[in-house]
């Protein structure tokens, strides 16, 4: 009986602590997706200065020189920021594009590949 009561109380001692940390969870302090404060964006994030429309007849091209420091850097972007919906050349589409529909553009493809960088800027953009 004494040995009962035992487990009770401590059952009882074991809700009461867990209860009184969740009875605030309901007001708990979260930020919408376009509700202020709203995050600067991290310094080596592509800078974005407002809407920028671009004619298809313009002709860009990359001011960036093509060396191995600009195609590493390209590469990790595209890891951060692409991959995950568009794949990598091993795995198509990515974890988050298995669940788009459509699915997003395979960018290994040999169209794509042949479009210039103010081609494929254009498109991004």
């Amino acid at each position: 009986m004494i040995r009962k009561l035992g487990y009770v109380f401590l059952l009882l001692v074991g809700l009461v602590a867990t209860l009184s940390g969740c009875d605030d969870m309901h007001d708990q302090p979260s930020i919408k997706p376009q509700e202020a404060p709203r995050h600067t964006a991290p310094a080596e994030a592509v800078p974005i200065q407002g809407k920028r429309i671009v004619s298809w007849q313009t002709l860009l091209s990359n001011p960036a020189v093509s060396s191995d420091v600009s195609l590493n850097r390209g590469a990790e972007l595209y890891r951060i920021n692409c991959a995950m919906c568009h794949g990598t050349r091993e795995s198509y589409p990515g974890a988050v594009g298995q669940k788009l529909i459509p699915p997003p553009p395979n960018l290994y493809t040999a169209r794509i590949s042949t479009l210039s960088d103010g081609d494929l800027f254009k498109r991004i953009t």
